[in-house]
């Protein structure tokens, strides 16, 4: 028995794509291979596999290790495109409306009137198109320029006399306290 096995190493998406670039500029295979610490078997499938790498390279997440299809592909498909949608006019959406429309695509698509999308699939669904839950901040929402200059014009300066008496009402009444004694630890 050989001395040289080399152990299964499992690849990300990222780094299989480096790997697909490398051999394309031009290493040698055996070059790569060592590199990577990869047997010759795996850099061929790698290979073989080159073109739907490629392609679904950009809509993967970058660390996913497999390119796992869904069984609802065209379920799958419709509710991306409904999201990017949605997202390219600047419209929140939260877990329950994804199952919500989900489900209502699910029914349309003929897959019954008693199909009801699960928090799993739509999970793995987030996962396969790196879709995170997060604060959106900084995006350019459409303005009024005219309500906002007529706010700071006629709104800002009450709003701002009331807060200079606010705080010196507040410095009235903590001078007060700290002479009565208040503050105990």
């Amino acid at each position: 028995m050989s001395d040289k096995t080399v152990k299964r190493k499992q690849l990300n998406i990222a780094d299989k794509i480096a790997i697909i670039g490398e051999v394309d500029s031009g290493a040698k295979k055996a070059d790569v291979c060592r590199k990577y610490n990869l047997p010759p078997s795996s850099l061929s499938t790698l290979l073989k596999n080159k073109e739907k790498l490629i392609q679904s390279f950009p809509y993967n997440s970058k660390e996913r290790k497999r390119l796992k299809t869904t069984t609802f592909e065209d379920l799958d498909e419709v509710l991306l495109n409904w999201f990017k949608q949605q997202r390219n006019s600047n419209i929140p959406i939260s877990g329950p409306i994804i199952v919500e429309k989900a489900t209502s695509f699910g029914k349309v698509l003929g897959y019954g009137d008693d199909y009801q999308c699960s928090m799993g699939w739509i999970s793995r669904w987030k996962k396969r198109h790196n879709i995170g839950f997060g604060k959106i901040s900084g995006e350019a929402m459409s303005v009024n320029k005219e309500v906002t200059s007529d706010w700071l014009a006629n709104t800002w300066p009450t709003v701002k006399s009331a807060l200079n008496i606010l705080q010196s009402m507040w410095i009235v009444i903590y001078s007060m306290q700290m002479k009565q004694g208040y503050f105990i630890n």
